[in-house]
């Protein structure tokens, strides 16, 4: 029997148990409330353990909800670095590249001058132009 029906029946035990006149005294059958009394002792520690065993379970949970946040938010710290450092390279390459245009049209129109043929970006030779 569950130990909080254990304590009903000894509650229903007093509550109906003869009254003293004249006090709040009631007269009760001793070998029955300590009959009840011994077996809510027995039911108890069986109740206690696996209360017990509960809130182990319930605290080996928590630790690994607390575990599995702590990994989860490490990895998102470090794919946030990464993502910050692939973005610091990508708009150094970027700015890179954008100096580097100028510098390399201007190269290319140099080394192609007196040669036939394209020019890069559709640039036109000037001394072609006046021709």
């Amino acid at each position: 029997m569950d130990p909080l029906d254990r304590i009903d029946e000894i509650i229903a035990l007093v509550e109906g148990a003869r009254s003293v006149p004249m006090s709040r005294n009631c007269m009760l059958d001793r070998g029955e409330l300590i009959g009840l009394l011994d077996q809510f002792r027995q039911e108890l520690p069986t109740e206690l353990r696996r209360s017990v065993a509960l809130l182990e379970e319930r605290d080996k949970i928590l630790d690994a909800g607390r575990h599995e946040a702590e990994r989860i938010i490490a990895e998102g710290e470090a794919e946030h670095a990464r993502l910050v450092s692939v973005n610091e390279v990508t708009v150094s390459a970027e700015h890179e590249a954008r100096s580097e245009v100028p510098r390399d049209a201007a190269g290319s129109i140099r080394r192609s001058r007196g040669t036939s043929g394209n020019l890069p970006f559709g640039l036109s030779r000037p001394e072609l132009d006046d021709a």
